[in-house]
């Protein structure tokens, strides 16, 4: 969320501007299995500085490790 942010895809202020032609596209989650070479994501930026600097957030949100993770519930209670 972060990345598509700084990438003038979302607000940080509610004047602000939204781009529609920037984000990512094809993330992988969490607990995905990933083979060497395979992108994190796409990135989707109006020039090459701001691509990179979303190249540089989505690496470090990702851990890539051997071990299974377990995936935690998408709903974890329905409130009334």
């Amino acid at each position: 969320g972060l990345a598509v942010v700084a990438l003038g895809g979302g607000r940080k202020k509610v004047s602000d501007h939204i781009n529609h032609s920037v984000g990512l596209t094809d993330v992988l989650g969490l607990g995905d299995k990933i083979e060497t070479g395979q992108p994190l994501a796409f990135v989707h930026a109006k020039n090459e500085d701001n691509a990179n600097s979303a190249v540089n957030t989505i690496q470090n949100a990702y851990t890539i490790s051997d071990d299974i993770i377990q995936k935690s519930q998408t709903i974890i209670n329905i409130l009334n």
